[in-house]
């Protein structure tokens, strides 16, 4: 384990648990999963006070554009079952979907692509499954570190919570180039 996956690793266990702690509320009472991800962000931050945390981050500064993630087109199902609005693209005789995908949360420094420490992304135990699988995917491809993604994530993470009176906040999965760790 690597000292950059340890500190991102202790920092999102320790806001995990103060979000368990002071937002039960949150959590019991299945609110919507914006205003989860905003205070689990806050406590992120609090933690890692050297980085920007943010949410729903929709800008590559590198491109200066909103589409800000290209993905496979192993995702054409999912993402034409969701009605995301698309456009196919060809990198490198490779046909690819662009679409624009805000992040749920990420820990950065704004303006610099080479930063982009750890992206996140939350769902609730009641998210239908092409929603889970979605998000696998997306944290997948801001991790990848091939061509046609200038972003290029460290790490990623999907947390999933489970939402009511026996609440529960778990790191489910976690992402490195490209494939699940």
């Amino acid at each position: 384990m690597d000292d950059l996956f340890k500190k991102l690793k202790e920092a999102l266990d320790e806001a995990t648990e103060d979000l368990k702690k002071n937002d039960e509320p949150l959590l019991m009472h299945n609110v919507n999963e914006r205003s989860i991800t905003h205070k689990l962000a806050e406590y992120l931050q609090k933690h890692l006070p050297e980085y920007n945390v943010d949410c729903e981050y929709n800008r590559n500064t590198d491109q200066g554009s909103k589409k800000i993630k290209r993905l496979s087109l192993k995702l054409e199902e999912i993402i034409e079952e969701s009605g995301v609005g698309i456009k196919s693209k060809i990198i490198n005789n490779s046909e690819y979907y662009e679409t624009s995908v805000y992040p749920d949360i990420i820990v950065h420094k704004r303006g610099e692509n080479h930063n982009n420490l750890l992206i996140i992304e939350v769902k609730k135990s009641s998210a239908n499954k092409d929603a889970y699988n979605y998000d696998c995917e997306k944290l997948k491809a801001y991790t990848d570190n091939s061509e046609g993604n200038s972003l290029k994530y460290f790490y990623g993470v999907l947390i999933e919570i489970e939402t009511g009176n026996n609440c529960t906040v778990k790191c489910d999965k976690w992402f490195k180039n490209g494939e699940e760790m």
